[in-house]
């Protein structure tokens, strides 16, 4: 079991530091079991980063929030869709499954924040404001997408917690890249570009 301590610990012996800006992406299941729940996960990364970090996630929208008028549904399921569904809240509406339990609980813990955009990202920190004063309504991970901004603040990405494969083995996460996203050129349909279930 993995203590808040323990983690920030580990968080810091990756390259995690006082003042970083951190896009995170990972797997509440793939850190394994923590005392005083997962929430601990996100808090322990903040103790590391300090007040005067900066912590981004990927949320998105919940299922068919941004499908109409893309061009995949049929006129009926389009009216379908737009009969039903409540009307788009930035504010409160969950983060897309695909994306994790980590985000959500993230999201909804005090002093995190979310772009208004179906293509939400959640930030907390002192760079957060920052992150979202501007946001392009057409294309949301470009230019002048909090992902252009991350870059220009040389942040790390910190994705795809491991957990030890050993019973009773305490192992850090494991891969911390420095990286710049390049959104424009992504083929991906998610936003993390992953395949290999780092979501759930």
């Amino acid at each position: 079991m993995h203590s808040w301590k323990q983690l920030a610990a580990d968080f810091r012996s990756l390259g995690v530091a006082p003042g970083d800006v951190v896009m995170v992406h990972a797997s509440v299941r793939s850190v394994g079991e923590v005392a005083g729940g997962p929430d601990e996960i996100h808090l322990a990364l903040k103790d590391a980063l300090t007040v005067d970090g900066t912590m981004l996630m990927y949320a998105a929208c919940p299922a068919y929030m941004d499908e109409v008028g893309r061009g995949h549904l049929s006129a009926a399921q389009e009216a379908e869709l737009l009969e039903k569904l409540p009307p788009f809240d930035a504010n409160t509406a969950r983060s897309s499954r695909e994306n994790g339990a980590l985000v959500e609980l993230f999201r909804t813990y005090p002093g995190s924040s979310v772009n208004q955009h179906v293509t939400r990202f959640v930030a907390w920190g002192k760079q957060a404001g920052y992150l979202f004063s501007r946001q392009p309504w057409d294309f949301a991970f470009g230019k002048d997408s909090a992902l252009e901004r991350l870059v220009e603040m040389d942040g790390k990405i910190l994705s795809g917690f491991v957990r030890a494969t050993k019973p009773g083995a305490s192992a850090p996460p494991r891969r911390l890249a420095v990286t710049t996203p390049a959104p424009e050129t992504s083929t991906s349909t998610r936003a993390c570009g992953c395949d290999d279930g780092c979501c759930t």
